[in-house]
C-alpha cells in the first residue's frame, strides 16, 4: 500500500461524516495564506462545491488563541482546518470541542491531543516528514481523494509542494512523488529536466534571470546588466529577428552552458552544492495550460499563489484554482509587487549590516516596520542565498506587526538539521516561555510575540539550540 492510501484510509470516515452531516449546514473552513495553503483552500474548496456541501473559507497569516477564540462565537456544527492547527490544538480543544467537531489536516510537527470531537490528520502521525515529503495541499488531496473522487486535484498538491519549497534538491520525494504520479496518470503533468528558473514559458531569458531569487544569484538576481553581460559572455542571444527568446528557447547546448555558468557563480559565492546544483532539475508542466500562461510551471504557479496570499488576496488564487481565468490579470499584478517587496528586502540586509547580530550558533535581525512582516521569511532564506548571511548557523528575522505584537521567522538549512538543530522546537518553547506562539518546521518555523520580548525571546532560542547542538541544557 502507498503511503497516501495510508492517509486515505483514515480520512474516509471523517470526509464521509462531512459530506453526510453538512448538506444543509456551513462548514467553516481556515487555512493558510501562503501557496500551500491557498491550494489548500481550494482542493478543500472544489471538492466541497462537487459535493453540494456550503463552506465558508478563510485564509489567515497565523493561528493565534485570540482568533481560535474569535471562531468560539461562530456557530459552525463543522470547523475544518488546513495546513495549520496541529500547533494549536490545545486551543482548539480548549474553545471549539465543547460545540462543534473540527478536522485539523496539517503537516506541521503537532502537539498530541485526543478527543472524540476531534479528527486530526498530521503527516507526522503516519511517519510521513511534513518538511519534506508531503505539504499541507498534499495532505488535503489524500483527504479530499479518501472516497476514490477527486484525483484531478493532484496538480494542485503539487503546486502547494512547491510552493512549500519541497523540491529544494531538484526534485519531489516521498509521498509527493506518488502524488505526482498520480497527476502524471490522469494527463495533469508533464515532467521535464530543464533548467530551473522563472518564467520557463511566460519570460523572456534575460527577465527569468533578473527575476530568479530562489536562489539568489549573485550578479545576476534583480540586476539586468549582469544577465546582459553574462548573455554576452556565454554568446547566447537573448533575442532572434527582434523576438525576445525564453528559457525554452534555448537549445540543449545554450541551455548546457548556461547552466554550468550559474553554477559556478553560486559555487563560487558560497552556495552549497545541492542549492548551486538545483539550478538543473525536474520542471513539473501542466500539459492544458496554454504556453503564455503562468499556470503552464507549476512552480510559477505557485509563485503566483503566494503572491496573492501574501497581500492579503488569497481569494484570488483561490478563485484560479477553481478554475476563474478571469482572476489571472490582478494576480499577474500581485506577482510585481511581491517581488518588488522582495526586492527591497533584500536591499535592506545589503544597506543594513550592522543591524544583522550573531553569536556562534545563531544570527539574527530586526527590520521594525521597514521591511513587510509578510515575507521576513524569505528575505532570510535568500539572505542565505546570497551569502549576505551566514548559511552554517540558523536565522531569525522580526518584524513589528502592530503595537502589541512582533512576527518572528526562522529559517535553517538541511545541513542544520542534520547536526540536530529543530527550529520548530527552539522557536515554539522560546514564543511560549515569552508568551507568544510558534512551531513549524525543523528546517523553516514562526512565530508571534509580544512587542518588547524580541531580546529575551533571542536568548531563549539561542540556548535551545545550544541544547541541540549538544551545548548545554536550556
Amino acid at each position: 500500500m502507498n503511503r497516501i492510501d495510508e492517509i486515505r484510509k483514515t480520512a474516509k470516515e471523517p470526509f464521509k461524516k462531512i459530506i453526510e452531516e453538512c448538506e444543509e449546514s456551513t462548514v467553516r473552513c481556515i487555512s493558510h495564506n501562503d501557496a500551500d495553503g491557498i491550494c489548500s483552500a481550494g482542493i478543500i474548496a472544489k471538492a466541497l462545491v462537487r459535493e453540494g456541501v456550503p463552506f465558508l473559507m478563510s485564509c489567515i497569516r497565523q493561528l493565534t488563541e485570540d482568533f481560535i477564540k474569535s471562531l468560539k462565537n461562530e456557530q459552525y456544527k463543522y470547523f475544518l482546518f488546513t495546513d495549520l492547527g496541529s500547533g494549536q490544538l490545545n486551543f482548539i480543544e480548549k474553545y471549539l470541542l465543547d460545540k462543534s467537531k473540527v478536522i485539523v489536516i496539517d503537516h506541521h510537527v503537532p502537539f498530541e491531543n485526543e478527543n472524540e470531537n476531534l479528527d486530526h490528520l498530521n503527516a507526522h502521525l503516519f511517519s510521513i516528514d511534513g518538511a519534506r515529503e508531503i505539504s499541507g495541499s498534499g495532505m488535503s488531496y489524500a483527504f479530499v481523494t479518501a472516497l476514490g473522487k477527486n484525483r484531478d486535484l493532484s496538480g494542485v498538491a503539487i503546486v502547494g509542494a512547491l510552493g512549500d519549497l519541497q523540491d529544494m534538491s531538484g526534485s519531489l520525494h516521498g509521498v509527493n512523488r506518488e502524488i505526482l504520479e498520480e497527476a502524471k496518470k490522469e494527463g495533469i503533468i508533464k515532467v521535464e529536466r530543464d533548467i530551473r528558473l522563472f518564467g520557463r514559458y511566460t519570460r523572456p531569458l534575460y527577465k527569468s534571470l533578473q527575476y530568479t531569487i530562489n536562489p539568489y544569484i549573485p550578479g545576476i538576481s534583480s540586476n539586468i546588466n549582469g544577465v546582459s553581460e553574462l548573455l554576452k559572455e556565454l554568446e547566447i542571444p537573448h533575442s532572434v529577428n527582434g523576438k525576445a527568446r525564453r528559457i525554452v528557447d534555448l537549445s540543449s547546448d545554450e541551455k548546457q552552458r548556461l547552466a554550468s555558468a550559474l553554477i559556478q557563480r553560486l559555487l563560487r559565492a558560497g552556495a552549497s552544492p545541492e542549492i548551486a546544483e538545483s539550478i538543473v532539475g525536474e520542471n513539473y508542466t501542466f500539459v492544458n495550460e496554454p504556453e503564455d500562461s503562468e499556470l503552464k510551471d507549476a512552480k510559477e504557479y505557485a509563485t503566483l499563489l503566494n503572491s496573492c496570499g501574501k497581500h492579503k488576496r488569497a481569494d484570488i488564487g483561490i478563485a484560479i484554482i477553481v478554475g476563474d481565468r478571469g482572476a489571472l490579470e490582478e494576480a499577474r499584478n500581485l506577482v510585481e509587487e511581491h517581488k518588488n517587496t522582495i526586492v527591497e528586502g533584500l536591499k535592506w540586509l545589503y544597506e543594513n549590516p550592522l543591524k544583522i547580530k550573531r553569536s556562534d550558533v545563531l544570527q539574527w535581525f530586526n527590520v521594525e516596520r521597514d521591511v513587510d512582516d509578510s515575507i521576513i521569511g524569505t528575505v532570510a532564506m535568500m539572505g542565505m542565498g546570497a551569502n549576505i548571511l551566514d548559511r552554517s548557523i540558523p536565522v531569525v528575522a522580526i518584524a513589528k506587526m502592530d503595537e502589541n505584537m512582533y512576527k518572528v521567522s526562522a529559517r535553517g538549512t538541511r545541513e542544520m538539521v542534520d547536526r540536530n538543530v529543530d527550529l520548530a522546537e527552539a522557536v515554539r518553547v522560546a514564543a511560549k516561555k515569552v508568551g507568544g506562539e510558534g512551531g513549524g518546521h525543523d528546517v523553516a518555523a514562526g512565530a508571534v510575540i509580544p512587542a518588547g520580548k524580541e531580546e529575551e525571546f533571542i536568548k531563549f532560542v539561542e540556548t535551545i539550540i545550544r541544547r541541540q547542538l549538544g551545548e548545554g541544557k536550556s
